[in-house]
């Protein structure tokens, strides 16, 4: 099968991406909750805020095309959880070495770094494929249905709830706690997704969900929108509010589904051999780009903190991106520790 090139190139989009994520939620709760610098980094935090996800449906739009044996699954399960392991121990070395104990050992290792929460939803998610593999032999029309129902209880639902959370009703919270449903757990759902986009859809639909300029424009607006929310609340509450940018909140779920859509309605029918050489350099080392950038955030974040917190938040995301992607390829090189960016 040919491969397809629009995936690494969206490979490449998102990591670049997540490091732009992170420089700014470096900056983000530094700023006074009503300047415009803050507004600014919301923006930036709200455009960027999907990224992690989409590679989860990325996950679940390849391995549940095909249908991996037991053993693959288990092998690919392990390998992954023995990552989170060594990059764990990687983050926390330093907090060791500075106040070494066996209980602050296990404490900062049960907390690991906040990056490395993909690592376990990868695992989650391949362990759980071969129910996935299941609901796929259902006929067409009810495995939509489920799709439908999953999405409906668990990102809405996860958003509503915290919506009525922060408007400080009680009584309309815990009666809304009451009757809520839970089903899957959502990040259940992006790996699901991520197959479930692969099919064509009726003509309607289709006209949106492959056109690029339409999900462009809507991608734009939901982003503006989440970050004058996340603005709105965090001005009034005066200090800074998450629930907006969380994973599962329903408008992260909307940016993730055009964010894949996009690079999956991408052509590249007519590329050339060198650029599609230095995509698929780029996308190999994408893995490792999103396992080291917030080390080297941890050591060059601290030295933009007198400077404009927006051009800052570029001009290091890019440095770090490129260091990341050296780090990366060069580690890739070495036969005894590839396995560790792969």
């Amino acid at each position: 099968m040919k491969r397809k090139i629009n995936f690494d190139l969206m490979r490449v989009f998102l990591a670049f991406l997540v490091v732009v994520l992170h420089t700014s939620a470096f900056f983000w709760p530094l700023e006074n909750f009503s300047d415009n610098n803050f507004l600014y980094l919301s923006f930036i935090n709200s455009f960027t805020r999907a990224s992690v996800p989409v590679f989860l449906m990325l996950s679940g739009y390849f391995l549940l095309s095909r249908e991996e044996n037991l053993t693959y699954i288990l092998k690919k399960s392990l390998h992954i959880y023995i990552l989170f392991i060594i990059w764990s121990i990687f983050y926390t070395f330093p907090a060791i070495l500075r106040d070494f104990s066996f209980k602050n050992f296990i404490n900062l290792f049960l907390s690991s770094n906040y990056h490395l929460w993909y690592l376990m939803a990868a695992v989650w998610c391949y362990l759980l494929s071969p129910f996935l593999y299941g609901l796929k032999k259902l006929p067409e029309k009810y495995f939509n249905y489920m799709m439908v129902f999953m999405i409906l209880f668990g990102p809405i639902s996860y958003s509503l709830s915290n919506f009525i959370n922060i408007l400080n009703h009680p009584t309309l919270y815990n009666l809304y706690s009451t009757l809520r449903i839970y089903f899957f757990g959502n990040i259940i759902i992006y790996f699901a997704s991520g197959y479930f986009l692969k099919k064509d859809f009726n003509k309607i639909f289709d006209f949106i969900l492959k056109n690029n300029l339409i999900l462009f424009l809507i991608f734009v607006c939901v982003s503006i929108f989440n970050g004058f929310l996340t603005f709105h609340f965090s001005k009034v509450e005066n200090s800074p509010i998450m629930i907006f940018f969380d994973n599962f909140n329903i408008i992260v779920f909307l940016q993730s589904f055009i964010i894949f859509l996009f690079f999956k309605n991408i052509n590249f029918s007519s590329i050339k051999k060198s650029t599609e050489k230095i995509i698929l350099i780029f996308s190999k080392c994408s893995f490792g780009i999103y396992l080291i950038h917030p080390f080297i955030l941890r050591y060059l974040g601290p030295l933009f903190l007198e400077k404009n917190p927006i051009s800052s938040t570029f001009i290091l995301s890019f440095i770090i991106f490129i260091l990341s992607f050296v780090f990366s390829f060069i580690v890739l090189k070495m036969p005894f520790a590839k396995k560790l960016v792969s």
